[in-house]
Order: C-alpha cells, then structure tokens, then sequence
C-alpha cells in the first residue's frame, strides 16, 4: 500500500552541534519514565514478534536443510546457503523492529500520547518499508566479513557495531524525512563522524541497550526502548535543532480549603441576683 503523501521531507542543513551526554541520558529517562508502560509493553511486543519470527525462520531453515540434504546429499554449498538466508531474514527482522520502535517513540518525543499503532503504520508505505530493507540488506552485506577465512567472525562484529553506530540515524531519516536508504546512511555516518563525543555517546547508548541481558534477558524490555529514546534524542538534537522538550509534569491537585472555624462562644454571664 503506498502512502498519500512519500515526497522526501528537506533536510536542513544542520550547524555544529555539541552533545552533553549526560543531559541526553537524563532527558532520555524523563521521557522514559512518565510513559514507562508504553515503552516497555512497545518494547516487549517487538522483541515477541523478533523472537517468534526467528523460530519460524529457524524451523524453516532446518525443514528445507533436511530435505534438500535427503535429496541431493551432504553439501557445503547447500549449508552456507541456508545459514546465509537465515542471516538475511534474521538481519531484516531485527531492523524492522528497531524501526518500529522508533516510528513509536519519535512522536512521544515530540509531545505525543504514544500509540501502539505506530508500531505497524509505517510497515504500510511501501517506499518506507523498501528503504528499511535496504539498510537491512546493507547490514546483512557488512555481516559477510565473517564468512571471509582471513577475517573471521570478531573482524565481522566490529565491522557490524561500527556500521550500526555510524548509521544510527539511517532509520529516523527514513521514517521522519522520507529520505531513500543509501543517502540516509551517507548522512548520518557525516553527522556522527562530525563530533567524536556522538560516537562515544552511541556506543554508551548500545552498552545500556545491552545491560539488560544480565538480568536473565528480561531486562532488555526496559534497557533497549529506553537506549532507543536516548538516540533519538541526539537525533533531535542534531536534525530538529535541539533537545526534546521535558514532559509537563501533571498539574498538583488543589489544596482542600480550610475547615471553617467553629464560632466563637460568647462569653459567659455574670450571674444574676
């Protein structure tokens, strides 16, 4: 289905910016926190459906790798395949829902209610949804190093962690200003590598993402929405022109007046003779 309205948003050109990484993180825990529900039920419910394509994706791959094996034999070439499509869909998956955490939470930055429809609307555009591919096809391009015997599969990982802290704004770009896959990629890795604290920022932002992997995994429902919140928060900084505004604090209930005070007694009579 292809939206109404695709035409690129322009892109301003952006001055220098400057990142003050501890007032990123603690405007990515106010916004956080007034909507903790949200972003972690947002969180969870990506992190379900990731989950749940992987074993579909795996038993596939394991079904096709039987059969083929039953019917043409034991092949290297057959192996390298398989694992490389369960990479690729695996890759695609786990972008989508990055995107579909950030098409939901850039709106709530933005002073929004947060809804959980913005989890899926943007799967409805069609030239969004191909340029999200696309940076996933790139990844999953990137990932290959690990298939090369001189490189090997650590070489393959830093490639990857390099690529995703570079290209952190590729998917915002995409979603917020219609921008097509490879020029989203060019800019943002042009406004990280403009101001070295953004990389050490990103990769602060990743280590958090992951701190919740030692709470058993459950942790990554709150680790990971609130890491995505912090990039889009250098995000808005540098291509929206400032900080996220802080959320209202709700308005302090009105104090009760005072009780009346009870009249005052008349003084007493002197007795009568």
């Amino acid at each position: 289905m292809e939206s109404e309205n695709t035409s690129p948003t322009p892109v301003p050109e952006t001055p220098a910016y400057q990142v003050d990484i501890g007032a990123l993180f603690t405007r990515a825990f106010e916004i956080f926190k007034p909507k903790i529900q949200f972003f972690i039920l947002a969180a969870l419910i990506v992190i379900a459906v990731i989950i749940v394509a992987g074993i579909i994706n795996f038993i596939a791959v394991a079904i096709s790798s039987f059969i083929l094996f039953k019917t043409v034999g034991t092949s290297w070439i057959i192996s390298k395949v398989l694992v490389l499509v369960f990479g690729a869909i695996t890759i695609a998956a786990q972008t989508l829902g990055m995107a579909a955490m950030m098409a939901a939470f850039l709106p709530v930055l933005r002073g929004g209610e947060g809804k959980f429809d913005d989890l899926h609307l943007f799967l409805k555009d069609s030239t969004v949804l191909k340029q999200v591919l696309t940076v996933a096809g790139v990844l999953f391009v990137i990932s290959l190093a690990g298939i090369v015997p001189i490189l090997g599969g650590f070489v393959a990982w830093v490639v990857t962690m390099a690529f995703n802290v570079l290209a952190a704004f590729a998917l915002p770009l995409i979603l917020d200003k219609k921008m097509e896959a490879i020029p989203s990629i060019k800019l943002s890795c042009q406004k990280v590598l403009a101001n070295p604290m953004s990389i050490v920022f990103l990769i602060l932002a990743g280590i958090v993402a992951g701190i919740g992997i030692i709470a058993f995994g459950v942790g990554i429902v709150a680790t990971i929405p609130f890491a995505v919140i912090a990039i889009l928060c250098l995000y808005e900084v540098i291509f929206s022109g400032g900080m996220p505004a802080a959320p209202a604090l709700p308005a302090a209930a009105p104090e009760a007046p005072a009780p009346p005070a009870p009249p005052a007694e008349p003084p007493p009579q002197p007795p009568t003779e």
